[in-house]
C-alpha cells in the first residue's frame, strides 16, 4: 500500500526481485532498500549523487549529507 513501509517484504516484491525484472523505487527509507536491491541509485533534486552496490552508495557522503543528516 502506498504511504506505508515494508512493502518490500510482501511476496509479490520478493517474486519479481527473484525473477530478475528491474524496478524503480521511490524510497526514502534508504536503509530499508538495502536488504532487497541489488543496485541502487540515489537522487537528489534531478540528478544522480551515486549508484552501484548499496552498502557503497549509502556509505558516499553526498548521500549521507542528502538523505541521513551527514550521519548513517
Amino acid at each position: 500500500r502506498p504511504g506505508q513501509t515494508g512493502w518490500w517484504r510482501c511476496p509479490a516484491a520478493a517474486a519479481v526481485r527473484e525473477r530478475g525484472v528491474g524496478l524503480i523505487v521511490v524510497e526514502h527509507h534508504l536503509q530499508a532498500l538495502k536488504s532487497f536491491v541489488q543496485r541502487l541509485v540515489v537522487m537528489d533534486q534531478a540528478r544522480v549523487l551515486a549508484d552501484g552496490d548499496p552498502q557503497r552508495v549509502l556509505d558516499d557522503p553526498p548521500v549521507q549529507a542528502a538523505y541521513m543528516g551527514g550521519v548513517v
